[in-house]
């Protein structure tokens, strides 16, 4: 026994895309054929076997004869036998008597014997597709236009890309360097984030124009420029070697240096522009200086202090580590509103701004009159 795929395989016209299901397959069995046995060597062997078989041919034709003679009398027999049950039979439907619904009965139970045997074969039928054949082996592939399929779920072959021809890239010049490695470093990065042009940082320095370049970037312009050593090293390279060009930054610091007193220029465009921020700076300063005089020198201050010392002492007392002090520690002053009273949004803040005006304002206690006693923060 061999087993047999049941379907040949098939060839798409194209490579097509895979589709990963489990494969059921169902095999058939193929029965070979038996090989035919050589030939025994022996003759004498063949020979008693052909006598045998005509010995035995010729006993069963003596045995069909003996059957033949007895069979007339087997026939007398039999023909006797059928004469009795003839008779019997007409005894049989003389003893039975008519009846009107027998008839009736009769047809009744014909119908319900034929629905019984259809349900029966049904009932055989579904199990003979339970238990038999498999479902993959009752169906039958459809047919269906290859040409659309393949043409929608045909693997698609990537094409080779075209080669670009290489351009030939052209050989690097030669420059000029004379800046240290990091120096000229430097300098570059910061031509290229800034995009910088020798025409547009001249238009700024001679015309105060800034609508190219912003303070900032004059600034660091200002503060990347070359020494006088520098520029001196970078004109001496540019004479020696007049068929080499120079690099970019020591070419950027070669045509800073040509603007005509670009250093000077661009200081005094600088201090113009923080001109204003600078005397700010030194007027909040000038504040901060006489409010630290008028601390140190004013009466008021002295007077809210001793109040504050006294109160101190007064809530200190019973505790010998912090009552009876001479003094206390000013990081004291912005923690006084935190301490709170019985009575709602009263603090002791309040209660030392009350004492002082009761005490030392008098009569013009609630009035315009009545000055800040420290210096004004906002002023």
């Amino acid at each position: 026994m061999v087993t047999v795929l049941r379907k040949k395989p098939i060839n798409p016209k194209m490579a097509m895309k895979p589709l990963y299901w489990t494969r059921i397959q169902l095999t058939m069995a193929r029965v070979e054929k038996p090989k035919p046995e050589p030939p025994s060597e022996d003759e004498d062997t063949d020979d008693s076997s052909e006598e045998k078989t005509t010995e035995g041919e010729q006993e069963d034709e003596g045995v069909k004869d003996m059957e033949k003679e007895e069979k007339p009398e087997d026939k007398e027999v039999k023909d006797a036998g059928k004469e009795e049950k003839a008779e019997d039979k007409e005894v049989k439907d003389t003893g039975k008597e008519e009846k009107p619904g027998d008839k009736e009965e009769e047809a009744e139970d014909k119908s319900k014997s034929q629905t019984l045997t259809k349900k029966k074969s049904k009932r055989s039928a579904k199990k003979k597709r339970i238990s038999g054949a498999p479902l993959w082996d009752l169906l039958e592939e459809e047919d269906f236009d290859e040409t659309e399929f393949v043409d929608l779920f045909a693997r698609q072959v990537a094409q080779p890309k075209k080669e670009k021809k290489k351009e030939a890239k052209p050989a690097k010049v030669k420059v000029a360097k004379v800046l240290d490695s990091k120096r000229s470093q430097n300098v570059g990065i910061f031509i290229q984030s800034q995009h910088l042009d020798i025409a547009d940082v001249e238009n700024a320095v001679y015309n105060f124009d800034m609508s190219v370049l912003d303070q900032e970037v004059l600034q660091q312009i200002y503060e990347v420029r070359g020494s006088e050593a520098e520029v001196t090293m970078i004109k001496a390279q540019q004479d020696a070697m007049t068929d080499i060009p120079l690099d970019k930054p020591e070419q950027f610091l070669l045509d800073l240096s040509k603007i005509n007193e670009f250093a000077e220029r661009t200081a005094c465009f600088m201090f113009q522009a923080t001109f204003a921020e600078e005397v700010e700076n030194i007027h909040s300063r000038n504040e901060m200086l006489h409010s630290c005089i008028e601390i140190l020198t004013s009466d008021s201050i002295k007077k809210i202090f001793g109040l504050i010392l006294a109160i101190g002492n007064y809530m200190n007392g019973g505790n010998r580590t912090r009552g009876q002090a001479d003094g206390f520690g000013l990081e004291i002053l912005p923690k006084i509103k935190d301490v709170r009273s019985k009575e709602a949004n009263f603090t002791l803040l309040h209660f030392v701004v009350n004492k002082y005006i009761e005490k030392y304002e008098g009569a013009e206690a609630g009035t315009e009159q009545v000055q800040l006693p420290i210096p004004d923060p906002y002023m």
